[in-house]
């Protein structure tokens, strides 16, 4: 069965303007910055508190998958800062929420496994073009390929990577967490793919549905080969990775003006 139909102009049973004014009628008046930086990891906002002064912009941002607070730099009223959740189904309810309270750009910080030879523990991954393997995108009519709409350049890449090793790379996107079989990573080293995350593929197509302009930074947190001779899956646990990688991530942001 088709999921998207041209034809369809019906209204959704619910959209996010809707559900924001439903329950949460104290938060009518909330709009966010133009910029959203949204996180995909754990431990992101304590990182932040400890290296940035950071206010609160509301508690519980309104979205219909469970609530995440929502921060902003003080003095900086550009940028706001949040968690996007964990799969494509909750990153398009994140997407939908923060486009109704006026999010203009987004930025996706995320992790991703990697399978590439060429990919290592600690890299940086910014996506060329990111393969759909997950549900969500369907829904709005995306078929097989997301691609970023942003104004990352040579430039702005010279001057992140002088903190990690930064790729632009091919990318997959997958739902299914426990069916990431070494079989289909094969398939998706043969179409040019370095890693795979849960998240990136769905960010950007909302996005860009939304006319909202998209870039995303993915963080090499486990390597593992496709072929036997590969070495057998690695956790990157070393902590400092998270850590420098978020604090370089957001002085990165803030110094440039990616849109």
């Amino acid at each position: 069965m088709k999921w998207f139909f041209k034809k369809d102009k019906s209204k959704p049973v619910i959209m996010a303007e809707e559900h924001i004014k439903s329950g949460h009628k104290k938060l009518d008046f909330l709009t966010l910055p133009k910029t959203a930086v949204i996180f995909c990891m754990s431990k992101w906002d304590t990182i932040i508190k400890e290296n940035f002064d950071v206010e609160t912009i509301t508690e519980a941002l309104p979205r219909f998958l469970g609530r995440t607070p929502v921060y902003k730099i003080k003095n900086n009223d550009d940028f706001c800062f949040l968690h996007g959740g964990a799969g494509a189904p909750q990153m398009a309810d994140t997407i939908e929420t923060i486009h109704a309270l006026g999010v203009k750009n987004a930025i996706l910080v995320g992790m991703a496994g990697g399978f590439a030879p060429n990919v290592n523990i600690g890299d940086v991954v910014i996506p060329s073009k990111i393969l759909i393997e997950e549900g969500t995108s369907l829904h709005y009519g995306f078929k097989k390929w997301a691609t970023a709409n942003n104004k990352l350049n040579i430039a702005d890449l010279q001057l992140l990577s002088k903190n990690f090793n930064v790729l632009l790379e091919k990318t997959i996107t997958t739902d299914a967490v426990y069916r990431q079989t070494m079989f289909k990573e094969k398939l998706w080293a043969k179409l040019g793919c370095v890693c795979v995350d849960m998240e990136a593929s769905a960010f950007t197509n909302i996005c860009n549905y939304y006319n909202m302009q998209n870039c995303v930074f993915l963080r090499i947190s486990d390597k593992h080969g496709v072929d036997k001779n590969s070495p057998k899956w690695q956790w990157g646990v070393k902590n400092n990775y998270r850590k420098e990688f978020i604090k370089s991530i957001i002085d990165f942001i803030l110094s440039n003006k990616l849109f």
